[in-house]
Order: C-alpha cells, then structure tokens, then sequence
C-alpha cells in the first residue's frame, strides 16, 4: 500500500497534483469508438471488438471488450468482519492460475430486482455459510476497465457469524475459511499469500475507511 504523507514526504503535494491532473474531469478520454462488432454472443455474455481511434496520435486500432449482454444483473464482494473485526477469507480454486486462493466472498451475475442487500447476503451465505448483523454498501471496484465495463458493489458485513448448525459447533468456524487480523493480514498481502486482484482492491479500500 502506498501512503502519502507531506510529513514525511516533500513530493506529495506535487504528486497530489499530478493524480488530480491525470484523473480530474478536466481530462478528455483519447479513445474514440468508431465501430462495435460482435465476435461472441452466449447467454449473457458478449465480446465485442470496436475499432477505436486515439485522439491524441489518430492512429486506429481494434480493442476487446467483455460486457453482460444483460444490464440487471451485478455482481456482489463481501467483507465479513467478525465481532472482534477480524476478516473472513474464503479459500477458492483459481482455474486461470491453476491453484487454490484466499479470497473475500464474492457472487457473480445476480438479479438487481431485490437490490444490493439481498444479493450480498446471498453472497456471504453461500460463499462463507455466515449471516451478518449490520451492512453497508462501501462502493465499486471496476476488475478491469480497459477490458470490462463490469463492476463487484463492495459490501461491508459487520457482526458475522456462521449459520445455524450442529448444536455445540463453533459459530465462528467455517469450513474452508480463515479468519485473519489487521496485521497478520498485512503479512499476508507482503508475502504475497493473497493475490487476488479483487480482494486486495477491496481490502485496500476498507484500510483506507480507518479499519485498523
């Protein structure tokens, strides 16, 4: 994670600046559509390839881009902290890698007609057997823009606990999942033990909400 702090840095307010030129609305988008095709279309997915034109070097090119042929649906992360605040990490097979992953919970392409609450909830039961006391819509995180317009709705469950079972089991265990403190959890990401793109925006925007 990078910090920067004018205390310690006598640069940041230069590099401040130059964050707010290179995002700022001012900013016009070089890239100019000329033409969408279709090169793949199955159930609810759709790739399209658009002939685009910088606007800064006119040059042409032909860029991919991935899209839900259905607009309705979203796509769900979830945060599950514990009553002592720690975080619930699932352990989840990563086929592109080849290999196991820890991961936050996340549920892909559910219906928006009952809202983001329902599906996160959706989400954390499935995906950690666990129910939540308190939920918070935190924000978005764009997995990829230049390739997706897709979009996880980042969602904070607070108070979590397993959901009822066996008498006399622990509600704080979940089989396949971990739960992990700030600073083991710090450990971890340096380590590179978690390295899933979507958890480590996701738990970068919850260090940065204060989560100690």
């Amino acid at each position: 994670m990078i910090r920067i702090n004018p205390m310690n840095d006598p640069n940041a307010n230069q590099i401040r600046q130059q964050i707010r030129q290179l995002l700022g609305n001012w900013s016009p988008n070089p890239l100019i559509t000329l033409q969408v095709g279709i090169e793949y279309a199955r159930d609810n997915l759709l790739v399209q390839c658009n002939r685009v034109r910088n606007g800064v070097t006119g040059t042409d090119d032909d860029r991919l881009r991935v899209a839900l042929s259905r607009p309705d649906r979203c796509s769900v992360l979830v945060i599950p902290l514990l009553p002592d605040s720690r975080v619930v990490l699932n352990v989840r097979y990563c086929y592109a890698a080849a290999r196991w992953s820890l991961e936050l919970p996340r549920l892909d392409e559910q219906d928006q007609d009952e809202g983001w609450r329902q599906a996160a909830e959706c989400c954390l039961a499935q995906g950690a057997g666990m129910v939540a006391d308190q939920w918070s819509l935190v924000g978005n995180i764009y997995r990829d823009p230049h390739w997706s317009p897709t979009s996880l709705l980042l969602v904070l469950a607070k108070n979590c606990r397993r959901l009822p079972t066996k008498p006399g089991c622990d509600a704080n265990l979940v089989a396949g999942a971990i739960a992990v403190g700030a600073d083991a959890l710090e450990e971890m990401v340096r380590d590179g033990d978690i390295d899933c793109s979507n958890t480590l925006a996701g738990l970068a925007i919850l260090r940065a909400r204060g989560w100690r």
